[in-house]
């Protein structure tokens, strides 16, 4: 009676077979291991009775095929979320892609074909004194002094050197309207080095940005 109601409980957890819930396989990979672990009884038809029939033998070699997938699926269900999460964070440590904070503003770095931009995500003080959106007033070109600086394109053009090096780029300052070279950084700490300058990188500023978790 035991065996049976074990047997059933084993079926009624393995019924999604791959869909199977982690708790749902742990619940019937427990139950496997009472069905093996349970002596066969002897088989009336059998010259030993202490022999299992084959048709048992049979039955155990099926459950032992179907303990050894529950626990594929229950590793798989445990494992990859955690590799996603591993995979996930690699990816972000080693490139700039995502939202930094610049000291007056957010940046927000993302793909724009195979190369890195980055467009004003927010300001600290997105308002002018009398109240409107900040606009690029500064810009060279006429067409562009009314657009906000809010959402705008400030740096563009990066292409990778190195794992942590991107270079070939252009930073765009709205208080002199300027567009300078740009090279950025990715540092140990996981801070950004930004460099603006004219002409060679041997003149010009740079700048640390702080990621924004």
């Amino acid at each position: 009676m035991a065996r049976t109601m074990l047997a059933r409980e084993f079926h009624r957890f393995t019924a999604a077979d791959a869909d199977l819930p982690a708790s749902a396989a742990l619940n019937a990979a427990r139950v496997l291991d009472v069905l093996a672990s349970t002596p066969a009884r002897p088989d009336s038809r059998s010259p030993c009775k202490c022999v299992p029939s084959l048709r048992s033998k049979r039955k155990l070699d099926h459950l032992r095929a179907l303990a050894s997938r529950i626990g594929e699926i229950l590793g798989l269900a445990i494992l990859a979320p955690i590799t996603l999460l591993l995979l996930s964070g690699a990816a972000r440590a080693e490139t700039p892609l995502g939202l930094w904070e610049s000291g007056e503003s957010h940046i927000e770095i993302y793909h724009c074909g195979e190369l890195l931009c980055g467009r004003v995500a927010a300001l600290d003080e997105p308002l002018d004194k009398d109240g409107n959106p900040k606009l690029d007033d500064n810009n060279p070109d006429p067409a562009l002094r009314t657009r906000p600086i809010l959402g705008m394109d400030l740096i563009a053009g990066f292409s990778r050197k190195s794992d942590r090096q991107w270079v070939k780029g252009t930073i765009y300052d709205p208080r002199d309207g300027k567009t300078y070279k740009c090279k950025m950084t990715l540092q140990k700490d996981g801070t950004l080095k930004v460099r603006g300058y004219v002409g060679l990188s041997l003149f010009g500023k740079t700048v640390v940005w702080t990621r924004i978790e």
